[in-house]
């Protein structure tokens, strides 16, 4: 009896084992094997010119590696300790690499959710995982650089082409996120930050970039394709 008791809860155990690991979505670019905690989806995330704050959130930030964990939810920066911090330099085109890479198919999970009266209580109504490209930022200097203000990147907006060859804003930076507690994002040397893109749903096939702001500088990363709704937009895309 107790033989197949024991046979039981082995059995139990490397099927919940089993599942956990194939939930895990694996990809890689025969250069990087990214490991994303969130399952891998088709889902695509709706596009609205009204509602269109950037948001990249941070996945990982570390030493540069072959592979590399993303956990499901954005990564915490408080406390972040970083030697040589107060000889950083400002990240730009010379100093550091900005790519997103669309071989390796991720997702990103949104909670919906809403608060009750008494504006403490969580209340998670549905979790989706949506489509995403991972943004790569490397450390290429020597120097420690600063990257960012907040955990969701929002100092980079996303870019489309026109039909006349124009780059055009089609988010704006900041939005609500300086409200919530945010610190500053350093990156080491021969460090790698790895933030996620999710990709829209439309009917319109467009050229995208990202554009990257520190300061007064700008850098911009590949181009890369996504789509939009063409009704949200007055001139065509």
């Amino acid at each position: 009896m107790r033989f197949f008791l024991l046979f039981g809860f082995l059995t139990l155990l490397l099927s919940n084992c089993a599942k956990q690991k194939n939930n895990l979505n694996i990809q890689s670019n025969g250069q990087l094997t990214l490991i994303d905690s969130s399952s891998q989806s088709k889902n695509l995330l709706y596009y609205s010119v009204i509602q269109n704050d950037c948001n990249y959130p941070i996945h990982f930030l570390g030493q540069n590696s072959d592979t590399i964990r993303l956990q499901k939810k954005h990564i915490s920066i408080f406390g972040q300790k970083v030697r040589g911090i107060n000889d950083h330099m400002i990240a730009d085109s010379n100093n550091m690499t900005f790519f997103v890479d669309t071989f390796l198919n991720l997702s990103y999970t949104v909670d919906y959710q809403h608060y009750l009266d008494d504006g403490k209580t969580r209340i998670i109504d549905s979790t989706i995982d949506y489509k995403a490209f991972p943004i790569i930022i490397r450390n290429i200097s020597d120097s420690v650089l600063y990257i960012s203000d907040c955990w969701n990147m929002d100092n980079v907006i996303r870019q489309v082409k026109t039909k006349n060859g124009i780059w055009r804003d089609i988010e704006k930076g900041g939005g609500n996120w300086h409200a919530m507690r945010c610190e500053p994002i350093f990156l080491e040397p021969n460090y790698i930050l790895i933030a996620k893109l999710t990709l829209y749903k439309g009917d319109t096939k467009v050229e995208c970039r990202l554009k990257y702001k520190n300061w007064k500088t700008y850098t911009f990363s590949n181009t890369f394709y996504d789509h939009l709704p063409q009704k949200q937009f007055a001139d065509p895309l």
